[in-house]
Parts: C-alpha cells; structure tokens; sequence
C-alpha cells in the first residue's frame, strides 16, 4: 500500500507539473531526436532559427504568447494541428523538407509566413483565424490544402503554386488577395464563400478555377491575369444583395464569363482606365455578351453603360 500511494502521489505531481505551462526559448537550437510536445502549454515559444532534424510534433498546444518559429528548418514530418495561438504566429523564413500539417489551427491575431518554403505539401485546413493571415514570396512545391477555414483576412503575395491549391468550403469573412502569384494547376473555390472584397491581380495560371457553388464577394476585382483557361462565373451564387461589382484592368474580356445581371461593372478610384478606355471596355464586353447570344446580360450592361455616361 504504501508503494502504491507513493506511486500514485508521484503521478499526480507529474501530471500537476507537466500541465503547468513553460518557457521554450531554442534559438539557434539542433534538435537531433523527435520531440513530442503533445497538448502542452506554453508561456513562452520561442524557436527562432531552430532546426528540427526528426519527426516534431507540435499537436494541440497552445502558447499564450506570440508563437515563434522564423528561420526554423524542419526536415522532417512536422504537425501544428489543433493548436492554439491566441498572440499569433511567426513563420518568416522558415522551410519545411516534410508534409506539415496545421489543421484545425486557431489564430486570434496575425499569422506571418514570409518567404516560407514549403517543399511538399502543406495544409491549412478547417482553421479559424479570426485576425489576419499573410503569405508573402512563399513556394509551394506540393499541394496546398486550406479546405473549410474560416479567415478574416487572407493574403497571397509572390507565391508560387506548383501543386493543387484548394479553398473549397472556405469563409472569407472580409478579404481575400491574391497578387503577383503563378499557379501551375488547378485552384478550387467550390462552395467557399467570398466576403465583402476579392481582389486576383498579376495571377499567372495554367489551370483551371473552380467556381461552382461559391458565394461571390460584394466587390471583386480582377487585374493583370495572364490565364490558360477562362474564369467562368455562371455556376456561382451571390451575397444577400444578389449583386456583385467587378473591376477590370489589363485583362482579355474572352477569358471571363460574367452575367451582367447580377454583375456591375466598377471602376476603382485608382483606375488606370480613363473615360475613353471606360467606354471602350463597355462597348467591347456589350459585343462579346451578344456574340455568345447572353442577350439579357448584354441589356443590362447596356443600361449600366448608359447610366455611366450620364454620371460622367
């Protein structure tokens, strides 16, 4: 009995212990071992410029300060699922060799990955992020798989998308930009839901975009895309206002199918376009809409041009 209560006692102490949350301060740091920091707490973490040469297992924690992991090598699997990161998370400059997994992942302030190279694939799906999530000059060698989280404000600057790249079932619930990327296959928005303002400039893609069932935002704008294939919207829902704007600069009108019904044509205040080129746009897409005998769009584009030169 009384090595049983000794036993038990210890255990106690330890699981009181090991629930406690610690400091995790590795800068610079080798961890030649896997590391298995399952479901624990931490005060602070902080792995700047650490490099993980086995299996790191990050599942479920949570760190009540900001989570920091700028400049870390992960050569090998590596999982961030259902974490907690209430301050946030740096990722800048770090490399993952192995799939990461970070799904179900929860942010309540900004997310960071600038110039993040991901080498297979990479998945960031069913999160909730309620401040901004910023990716900037990243590579996505495999796939990148955001299916079904929630994001406040999503960023994707100077990527490159080798693989298949996913945001089906994905909420936007204000923004979502998409600039200066290359996307080698195909990219899917099925049934996400897009928010208040999309914007797809300088997007360079060789695939196909999938639209089908996804709620289009207030405003979208589409600028400088150089596509294989067209971006067709006819397969898409709107918000409660059954309306959507859409700006257009520098792309090729036969790449897009837009219902004019349901599309209003809108020219940022920082268009490049003046009056004349305005014009020219209305005239050239009210011709395209009648060529592919879409006679009701090409009327409503017609009282939305006209409504235009009265204003202007």
């Amino acid at each position: 009995m009384k090595y049983l209560f000794c036993y038990i006692t210890l255990s106690l102490l330890n699981t009181i212990c090991f629930a406690q949350p610690f400091a995790l301060n590795t800068i610079n740091q080798v961890f030649s071992s896997p590391i298995d920091y399952k479901y624990q707490q931490f005060k602070l973490l902080n792995c700047d410029s650490s490099t993980f040469e086995k299996e790191a297992i990050f599942f479920g924690i949570e760190s009540k300060s900001k989570a920091i992991f700028s400049n870390s090598i992960f050569k090998s699997k590596c999982s961030f699922k259902k974490c907690k990161f209430p301050r946030g998370a740096n990722f800048d400059f770090a490399e993952f060799y192995k799939k990461v997994d970070m799904g179900y992942l929860k942010s309540e302030e900004k997310m960071s990955f600038y110039e993040t190279y991901f080498h297979q694939n990479f998945f960031l799906w069913m999160g909730t992020f309620d401040a901004s999530v910023t990716f900037t000059s990243n590579k996505f060698n495999g796939d990148a798989i955001f299916i079904g989280s929630i994001f406040q404000d999503l960023t994707l600057n100077d990527a490159k998308f080798s693989g298949e790249t996913r945001f089906d079932e994905c909420v936007f619930a204000n923004s979502l930009t998409i600039k200066n990327t290359s996307i080698a296959k195909d990219i899917n928005f099925q049934n996400a839901q897009l928010g208040n303002h999309v914007v797809f400039d300088g997007i360079e893609s060789e695939g196909f975009f999938q639209f089908n069932g996804v709620v289009l935002p207030d405003t979208l704008e589409l600028k400088n895309l150089d596509l294989t294939l067209p971006l067709d919207f006819d397969n898409a829902n709107f918000s409660k206002n059954n309306h959507c704007l859409v700006n257009l600069e520098n792309v090729n009108i036969s790449d897009l199918w837009l219902d004019f019904r349901f599309f209003t044509l809108w020219f940022s205040p920082y268009s490049q376009l003046d009056n004349t080129a305005r014009n020219k746009l209305f005239n050239s897409l009210i011709q395209q809409e009648k060529k592919r005998k879409r006679h009701k769009s090409a009327d409503a584009l017609e009282k939305q041009m006209n409504l235009f030169r009265n204003v202007n």
